[in-house]
């Protein structure tokens, strides 16, 4: 069975195609949970007036998308998780198409979609790439659509705002890290799933469509804040140390270019803050580390392999 957990705060203009784009896959074997986090815009009362069938998990404060999240899997009685944001549709054969690959690439503890913007014509993700110098991306963003997307493969993680997961090796992993709150944790958990000899599997016939980032919406404070403390987070909680010294000097240059990048929007005093936490949250996250390596079993060199170096398309 698919789990397919819906997290929302304040999008009730969304659920109605959201939710009935899920009710009419061609997939009989889901559930529907939705994971309400803590609304003010009658998204609760919204959701059991016209969705009853639906289960619904009202939290009665914000838990971020990590806290959300991890409330709507520890609900799920299925053995495969699709994450998904309210502010989607989905194609009435994502779930069969993601199904097919999870019982063909058996390696794979996660899936990537192919994510489209709302007009179908454009790349929002297809699949995540992260660099040996701490950046993350989007495969494809914004790119138009094209048969370099139409090939499935291996990515470095998938993003989470539509995405499959085995939840026996999540729950292993640790589920999302409630301390990035939201922003990169799909880089962390992928990241944490690859250090386990894990790999994540790009499925492009299997696609959603997304009104991005509505939620926080683009170079905004918050988006400052938590871009800034949880790229520290990422690297001293994953990246394997040697491949840190390597690229210490990048790893540098990469923070002052993005540091330059938030003076120019006018967000220095989000981004400094965002540093700020995440210095004071090195402790806890060096303690997460220890865990983490605790379940390693990719070597160096296989890691250092997958980060990526500007690979085009959706998959290797």
């Amino acid at each position: 069975m698919i789990s397919v957990v819906v997290l929302n705060w304040n999008g009730r203009e969304y659920l109605e195609e959201c939710l009935s784009s899920l009710l009419a896959q061609s997939y009989d074997d889901y559930e529907i949970i939705v994971v309400d986090n803590g609304s003010a815009d009658g998204s609760v009362e919204y959701i059991k007036d016209n969705f009853p069938t639906i289960r619904l998990k009202a939290l009665t404060t914000n838990l971020g998308f990590d806290g959300g999240v991890n409330a709507g899997i520890k609900e799920s009685r299925g053995d495969l998780v699709f994450l998904l944001n309210n502010d989607t549709s989905v194609d009435s054969h994502c779930l069969a198409r993601l199904a097919d690959a999870a019982l063909k690439y058996k390696d794979a503890a996660s899936f990537a979609v192919k994510l489209l913007f709302e007009d179908g014509q454009v790349i929002n993700a297809a699949g995540d790439r992260y660099y040996a110098y701490g950046r993350a991306e989007n495969i494809g963003f914004k790119e138009p659509d094209s048969a370099i997307f139409d090939k499935g493969g291996e990515v470095f993680s998938a993003c989470a705002g539509a995405a499959l997961y085995r939840k026996d090796i999540l729950v292993q992993a640790g589920f999302f890290d409630e301390d990035f709150f939201l922003l990169l944790e799909d880089i962390d958990v992928g990241f944490r799933l690859q250090l386990m000899g894990h790999t994540c599997r790009y499925v492009p016939d299997a696609k959603v469509f997304h009104h991005h980032s509505r939620s926080i919406g683009q170079r905004s404070p918050l988006m400052a804040f938590y871009t800034a403390k949880n790229d520290m987070h990422l690297l001293v909680k994953n990246m394997p140390l040697s491949l840190f010294i390597k690229n210490l000097l990048r790893i540098f240059l990469h923070q002052q270019r993005y540091l330059r990048y938030n003076i120019s929007l006018g967000l220095l005093w989000p981004h400094l803050k965002g540093e700020l936490k995440g210095l004071l949250e090195l402790p806890r996250m060096l303690t997460k580390r220890y865990r983490i390596l605790k379940l390693r079993r990719s070597d160096t060199a296989r890691i250092d392999s997958i980060l990526g170096e500007g690979r085009k398309g959706g998959g290797s």
